[in-house]
């Protein structure tokens, strides 16, 4: 459960700074012809990187590794241990909750968010699901009742229209236009799917905020294409419409399924303010959308798995005459490691590690040997380099990362000194 939860802290951090991202876009945009209908495709990046549990690698990333979110994820059962008292330990009381860390009760506390999330989503449907139960169709997929408050759009798979009874027929045309803008853009089931993700990651208040500007900026979506449909002569007559439509608070405008005409604060200056976009304007935004998914829909080139340092041992069997089979490598945080071939052995290795893009892990060995000289032999079988220097060199030894730890790959590598491994063969995590 820990690792789950990190894994979801990762995604959701990374989707926090693409919030942050899309709000000083939207801020910046926000009295110029930018198309609002983009800014609803560019918040679709952010829920995709909170659906993903991958992404692809780019040079033009501007995300931090995701090595940097995930580093914990092995930690919370070593800490949990390193915390607990010793097994058979004299006189350890356990008491309950004993050596827990936060990480082990936050993981705990989530999926409990997660639920309350779920019911609150089934609860205000299920209410106003009621309140609309007494409408009539007075024309097809519209609905009226004198129940309704205000006009909204509700339903998943079949969405209807629902009025208030005596809605002046003045107004009643550009109504049923924006919730059929609502409607065609398949609103009906973006907003409840963006509500299911925030329930998941209701942990972060970045989510929380970009959740109600998405809302609020599919709105204002479409309004415009309403009045892409009407002409700029119907700005004014559209925004008193939306003026005496606004009557309700709390009745459709929190439930996650349903649309309505609250929070008109900004909405009816923008329409009065709307000018159809040009060419050219339409243009950079679908740029705009290409760019921001290439910078922050992928991790930077050569970043290295979550969780890939610690120790490793060789899994396969070490021929008796090189001792016990204790073959070892440690990968460290820090982009160095160590290895050594049995605890006889005086030879240890060390250097620096990095990992691709493809999942291959090279470690570069400092080595060095005589270059020159001369064998001599100096006693009764025994013999000595005479002359020469100590040279020093790089070896390459190369790994794959698979979920079942690193494979040494013998192409391209240089054999190790005392044990000579095949490609293939693998270092199982410790």
């Amino acid at each position: 459960m820990e690792a789950l939860f990190v894994k979801a802290l990762s995604l959701s951090a990374q989707a926090g700074i693409m919030t942050l991202a899309v709000a000083l876009v939207r801020a910046l945009t926000a009295r110029t012809r930018f198309p609002k209908a983009a800014l609803v495709l560019i918040w679709g990046l952010v829920g995709l990187r909170l659906m993903l549990p991958f992404s692809v690698v780019s040079p033009l990333s501007l995300m931090p590794s995701r090595g940097i979110w995930e580093a914990a994820e092995g930690a919370g059962p070593a800490v949990n241990a390193g915390f607990s008292p010793a097994e058979g330990a004299a006189g350890a009381a356990i008491a309950p909750g004993a050596g827990k860390t936060a990480l082990y009760w936050a993981s705990r506390m989530w999926p409990v968010g997660v639920g309350c999330m779920v019911l609150y989503f089934l609860v205000s449907s299920l209410r106003l699901r009621r309140l609309v139960s007494g409408a009539e169709e007075t024309e097809r997929g519209v609905w009226e009742s004198r129940q309704i408050p205000a006009p909204f759009a509700f339903g998943f798979f079949r969405p209807k229209i629902y009025l208030p009874r005596g809605l002046a027929q003045e107004h009643r045309g550009y109504i049923l236009a924006h919730e059929r803008a609502h409607i065609r853009r398949g609103d009906h089931l973006v907003k409840p799917l963006a509500f299911l993700l925030l329930a998941v990651y209701w942990f972060n208040p970045l989510l929380w905020l970009a959740y109600a500007m998405l809302s609020r900026d599919m709105e204002l979506a479409c309004d415009e294409l309403v009045l892409r449909k009407m002409g700029p002569q119907a700005k004014r007559p559209y925004a008193q419409a939306l003026l005496a439509a606004v009557t309700f608070r709390r009745a459709a405008g929190a439930c996650p399924v349903a649309f309505g005409e609250g929070r008109l604060r900004g909405r009816v200056g923008n329409v009065l303010r709307w000018r159809r976009p040009t060419g050219r304007v339409t243009a950079l935004a679908v740029l705009l959308c290409l760019v921001l998914g290439a910078c922050l829909l992928t991790d930077p080139a050569g970043a290295a798995p979550a969780g890939l340092a610690g120790e490793y041992k060789f899994a396969g069997e070490i021929p008796e005459e090189y001792g016990p089979n204790v073959f070892g490598i440690t990968l460290f945080e820090d982009g160095h490691f160590s290895y050594f071939e049995t605890y006889f052995s005086s030879n240890v290795g060390t250097g620096d590690w990095i990992c691709d893009d493809e999942g291959v892990v090279t470690l570069t060995e400092r080595r060095s040997h005589f270059v020159g000289g001369q064998v001599v032999e100096s006693g009764p079988g025994m013999m000595m380099l005479q002359g020469g220097e100590l040279e020093e060199y790089e070896a390459v030894l190369r790994f794959r990362v698979t979920p079942e730890g690193l494979v040494y790959l013998a192409e391209g590598s240089d054999n190790f000194s005392y044990i000579h491994l095949q490609g293939g063969e693998l270092f199982r995590r410790e």
